[in-house]
């Protein structure tokens, strides 16, 4: 803006230089009397944007008002980014400003914050345990998230989750898998074989009882029979023919022929002295039959025997 000024003795204008107070506010530099030319011309807090003062934005390219760096911090702008300048924790989007500077979220910074449904927990970086709060499955380790509360992993709830190697199964505790799901060891397959992380169907050579067998690789209606002392269900499980108690055995002996039936013994062919092997029955048979004939001769001796002596005088 021009103004009356005595030059060498002669009046004239001259303009005043840019930011010169004038009638409505400060000169342009180019003879325009404006609002500001520089954020010094405007109110505390306010900016000069098109040589007009404006109140600041969280979206003006530049760190005014109450903001802690540039369009955000403070009470009015979105908090900032890790990496930001800030003054408390509120200024930052992590919730969490140490020395100054916005902090990223961890699963350790006692916060809620990231993707996390909880303190330290949610999202698929800080999984929660039983108990924690979700908004989805994937907040929480069991992967079940039932009215916002995470579950503990059961073996019904369709997931592979707690100690299972595969949806429902393996593991201490749920069922064993069966052939063609994943597996750690035998001991989570139906079949007890693990191989390559996958169970296996049974075999007659896996050198594990699966399958229908009764023993490890045998009995059954496929795998060979099963030796002595080994585990069976019925006679045909065995290879000498015979279950009992639950053990392949070998068959008993045929028993013994009886003895044979011999005729009865009569006293006549008992007369004779009896041999040392003959029944005390026949040797009393034939004591009797002796006795019989030696009586007739006794009778006979005593019928003919000679007259009494007569007595004999004694001497005077």
């Amino acid at each position: 803006m021009p103004r009356p000024a005595c030059q060498a003795g002669v009046c004239d204008e001259v303009t005043l230089l840019p930011g010169a107070p004038c009638a409505t506010g400060v000169c342009d530099g180019d003879g325009t009397c404006v609002e500001c030319v520089l954020p010094e011309n405007c109110p505390m807090g306010q900016l000069c944007i098109a040589q007009q003062c404006v109140p600041p934005t969280c979206d003006d390219g530049a760190q005014n008002g109450m903001e802690t760096d540039g369009d955000c911090g403070g009470p009015v702008c979105v908090p900032c980014s890790p990496g930001g300048a800030c003054e408390e924790d509120g200024d930052c989007q992590s919730g969490v400003c140490t020395g100054g500077v916005c902090q990223a979220a961890a699963c350790d910074d006692g916060v809620e914050n990231g993707g996390e449904s909880d303190v330290d927990c949610g999202g698929a970086d800080c999984p929660c345990g039983p108990g924690d709060a979700c908004d989805d499955d994937v907040d929480c380790e069991s992967q079940v998230c039932t009215l916002q509360v995470c579950q503990a992993p059961a073996c019904n709830d369709a997931k592979q989750n707690g100690q299972e190697t595969d949806v429902d199964c393996g593991g201490p505790t749920c069922p064993k898998c069966q052939d063609g799901d994943s597996c750690q060891s035998g001991t989570d397959c139906d079949s007890g074989v693990c191989t390559g992380q996958v169970c296996q169907p049974p075999t007659c050579s896996d050198n594990a009882h699966n399958g229908q067998e009764t023993d490890v690789d045998c009995g059954g209606p496929t795998c060979p029979k099963c030796q002595t002392g080994e585990d069976c269900l019925v006679d045909a499980d065995c290879d000498t023919g015979t279950c009992d108690n639950g053990q392949c055995v070998d068959p008993c002996p045929p028993a013994p022929p009886p003895p044979p039936i011999l005729p009865p013994v009569s006293a006549a062919r008992c007369s004779c002295p009896a041999p040392p092997t003959a029944s005390a029955a026949c040797s009393r048979a034939a004591s009797n039959g002796s006795a019989t004939r030696a009586r007739p001769a006794s009778s006979t001796r005593s019928a003919t025997a000679a007259p009494p002596r007569a007595a004999t005088a004694t001497p005077a």
